[in-house]
């Protein structure tokens, strides 16, 4: 977890220092199925430019015939 942090932030450093301009606040999103206590936590440190969303998926089946 704390591996995806140091990652997202050399992502968000690099766009910082090559692609924003001078006067932009770069901020970056994890997005996870879910996480944990630790994850959280080391997001805290830094909740000024990282953020964590969890995604959803929900699948519903539908009859081919069915609407025609």
């Amino acid at each position: 977890n704390q591996q995806v942090v140091g990652q997202i932030l050399g992502y968000v450093g690099w766009v910082q220092n090559n692609l924003a301009e001078k006067d932009k606040k770069v901020r970056g999103i994890i997005i996870a199925s879910d996480g944990n206590q630790s994850l959280l936590n080391a997001v805290g440190m830094v909740r000024d430019f990282i953020s964590v969303k969890y995604y959803r998926v929900k699948f519903s089946f539908v009859n081919p015939n069915e609407g025609k």
